[in-house]
């Protein structure tokens, strides 16, 4: 009895411990398997190949950064951030999220559609499209159908939680009936055109493929791993908004107040408004123009500077600041019509916001928007916690990038109108 007692301790001891291994050497499968998937590395001809596909869609980006080193380097330190990202993201289990796989296919699906469009489209003096009857009969299949609705909803979902995440609470607006349609159109083409790719081996044997689509998963891994950290990581607390505004007098709004106050001093010492206003002002619509607004009808701008400006003679200069919600005017009257239907008065002005233009760079090209103080220090606190997690995942992952590379266009690639749809024929 007590010999049949070992035996089957010994069994059921053996069996735990094979069960334990059998576990064991799934998951170290699984974590070579996911160590192999990882994008470690690119090399100066995978870079140059990356960029020469992409310039395909994007020829002007691309142009400005053959032509600019600060912009290569730019792309470098953003690739290697998101490469290092989407290693951690992975290995992390991200990679095998339903969520993560409808999007990829997704964007995957955008991709080779637009590469395969520019091959259909060679010889043709316009681009390559699927014709309507095309898409509507490929929607037409149920599972098509269902491939469809789960993707826009996965898309939706990842939207709005990012929206959530950055405070914007306000639920997605429902497509109207005509913009679903179109949806549907678009989808079903890209789908079409990303299925002709990958049944085309050659095309999909080109290695600039292969590369991109890694490029694109880490881009997608790396949006998802930052989304789920920002509420702990990245998001800025309350202390942290606090302590920064403390720390940053200058975004006091009783500087901008003083700031109009120096300026008013200015102008009652004999300098005018219209030399001013190009230099000072903060009022973009009239700034340029010597801060000039013209027969303007009661009612239209700001009743501050209507009031003040109707109780001065034309010429004149309203003595004090003149306070709205937006800031402080200084504002001088050019005329007055006193007419019966519609009187309006024309006047000259220079603003100083409450708010503040938003540190940092901004788009070339367009003013950078002014913003309140607590919006500054979110933008900033915000900025900087994101660099420090970020920084830290780049430690725990290597990569290895060139300090340049060489950027290759395509040789006679030209910009071609879209063809219209109806007018596609042999090549569907």
């Amino acid at each position: 009895m007590k010999k049949l007692k070992v035996v089957l301790i010994s069994i059921a001891i053996a069996t735990l411990i094979g069960g334990a291994f059998l576990k064991f050497r799934d998951w170290r499968a699984n974590a070579e398997r996911t160590e192999e998937s990882i994008l470690r590395r690119l090399s100066s001809k995978d870079l140059a190949l990356i960029v020469k596909s992409e310039a395909l869609g994007e020829l002007e980006a691309i142009k400005k950064l053959k032509d600019d080193k600060e912009k290569r380097t730019a792309f470098l330190k953003a690739l290697r951030e998101y490469m290092a990202i989407a290693a951690e993201a992975r290995r992390e289990g991200y990679a095998d999220r339903e969520e993560f796989k409808t999007n990829r296919n997704y964007k995957v699906d955008i991709f080779l559609s637009d590469q395969y469009r520019q091959k259909l489209s060679k010889g043709m003096d316009r681009l390559y499209v699927v014709r309507e009857t095309d898409a509507e009969k490929y929607l037409a299949n149920r599972e098509n159908l269902d491939l469809y609705r789960k993707t826009m909803d996965t898309l939706r979902k990842i939207s709005a939680e990012d929206k959530t995440q950055k405070g914007h609470d306000r639920p997605l607006p429902k497509p109207s009936e005509s913009q679903e349609k179109e949806s549907m159109l678009k989808w079903s083409r890209i789908r079409i055109l990303s299925e002709k790719a990958r049944n085309d081996a050659d095309f999909m044997k080109d290695p600039a493929i292969g590369l991109r689509i890694k490029v694109i998963e880490a881009g997608i891994l790396s949006a998802d791993y930052l989304r789920d950290s920002y509420v702990e990581k990245i998001k800025p607390r309350p202390d942290e908004l606090k302590r920064f505004l403390a720390g940053h007098p200058e975004y006091n709004p009783e500087t901008k107040r003083n700031k109009a106050l120096k300026i008013l001093a200015q102008i009652k010492n004999g300098a005018k408004i219209k030399d001013l206003a190009p230099k000072v002002s903060e009022d973009r619509t009239s700034a340029e123009r010597g801060g000039e607004y013209l027969d303007v009808s009661k009612g239209v701008l700001w009743k501050e500077v209507e009031d003040a400006a109707y109780s001065i003679k034309e010429g004149d200069t309203y003595p004090e600041l003149i306070e709205s919600a937006m800031g402080w005017h200084i504002v001088q009257l050019i005329k007055r019509k006193e007419t019966k239907d519609n009187p309006t008065y024309s006047f000259r002005q220079i603003l100083i916001q409450k708010t503040f233009e938003e540190p940092g760079e901004g788009i070339p090209g367009i003013p950078k928007p002014f913003v309140t103080p607590t919006e500054i220090a979110k933008l900033v606190v915000e900025r900087e916690k994101k660099a420090a997690f970020v920084s830290a995942i780049v430690a725990r992952n290597p990569v290895e990038l060139p300090e340049d590379f060489e950027v290759i266009l395509p040789q006679n690639i030209e910009k071609k109108p879209d063809a219209n749809p109806s007018d596609v024929k042999s090549k569907n």
